[in-house]
C-alpha cells in the first residue's frame, strides 16, 4: 500500500495528468488506491492546460467542491492537485478536510512549500546548501525521493543527481565520496556544491552546472528545495 500511495505522490510531484477516463481506472477504481484518492484534493484542466476546477472524492465516486457540493467535472485532464497550484482556493481546501477530519494519504494540503530566491533563480548553484555537513544516512534518504547515485570513479561515487523532466538534471557534488564497498555508508559528508546541468553526468570533466534554476517551474523547484532541505532536520 505505501508503495501505491507514493507512486500518488509522485504523480503530484512530476505534474502528471490523466484523462478523466484514465484517472477512474488509475485511482477511483483501483483496489488500492480508491480509498486514498478521496483524501486528496484533484484538479481539472482545460485543453489549453489551465486549472479549471478543484475537487475531491466522495464514497459514492462523485466530484464535490471544497463547500462538499456534488459538481460536474468535464475537464480535459485530472492531476493531483500541488498546494502551489491551489493557490487562494488552499485555505478552503484545508477548512474543509479539518472540518471534516479527512486525513491525508501522504502531506498535501499542509505541505511544506519553497521558492528560490531572485539570485538563485539566476545562478546555476545553490549556495545555501554548498559547503554544508550532513549525515550520511540523512543524505542517502535522497534515493527515496528519486535521487540515484552518480557512477563511480576510482571506486567512488562522489556525486548524486536528481532527474529533471528533458535533459535537466540536479547535481549534488561530494567533498568525501562514497566508496563503492560500503554498503551502509556511515559518518558524515560534506555537500561541495548543489548544481543544475543540462549535460550527462558522466564523465566527471562535463559534471558542472550550466543552467539557471530559473529553469525549474515553481511546483519543481519547491520540490527540490524540500528534499534537500529534510536532510539538514
Amino acid at each position: 500500500m505505501c508503495e501505491q500511495i507514493r507512486l500518488l505522490e509522485t504523480a503530484m510531484i512530476q505534474q502528471r495528468t490523466w484523462t478523466g477516463g484514465q484517472h477512474r481506472v488509475a485511482a477511483l477504481d483501483h483496489p488500492f488506491l480508491r480509498h486514498p484518492a478521496r483524501r486528496l484534493v484533484w484538479l481539472g484542466f482545460d485543453e489549453r492546460a489551465n486549472p479549471e476546477v478543484s475537487f475531491r472524492v466522495a464514497a459514492d465516486g462523485t466530484a464535490t467542491d471544497r463547500d462538499g457540493r456534488t459538481i460536474g467535472v468535464d475537464s480535459a485532464r485530472i492531476a493531483v492537485a500541488h498546494p502551489l497550484q491551489l493557490a487562494g482556493e488552499l485555505p478552503h481546501w484545508v477548512s474543509h478536510f479539518t472540518n471534516h477530519e479527512l486525513r491525508q494519504p501522504f502531506p498535501q494540503l499542509a505541505r511544506e512549500v519553497h521558492a528560490l530566491t531572485e539570485r538563485e533563480r539566476t545562478a546555476t548553484s545553490l549556495e545555501r546548501f554548498a559547503h554544508r555537513m550532513v549525515p550520511t544516512s540523512a543524505l542517502l534518504r535522497l534515493e527515496g525521493f528519486g535521487w540515484r547515485r552518480g557512477a563511480p570513479i576510482d571506486g567512488v561515487h562522489d556525486h548524486l543527481y536528481r532527474p529533471i523532466d528533458g535533459d535537466l538534471q540536479v547535481l549534488l557534488h561530494l567533498d568525501d565520496g562514497i566508496a563503492v564497498e560500503e554498503s551502509e555508508p556511515e559518518g558524515e559528508r560534506v555537500i561541495e556544491a548543489v548544481e543544475l546541468s543540462s549535460r550527462p553526468a558522466s564523465p566527471w570533466w562535463r559534471r558542472c552546472g550550466d543552467t539557471a534554476f530559473g529553469a525549474l517551474n515553481p511546483i519543481t523547484a519547491s520540490e527540490v528545495l524540500r528534499e534537500l532541505a529534510a536532510i539538514f532536520e
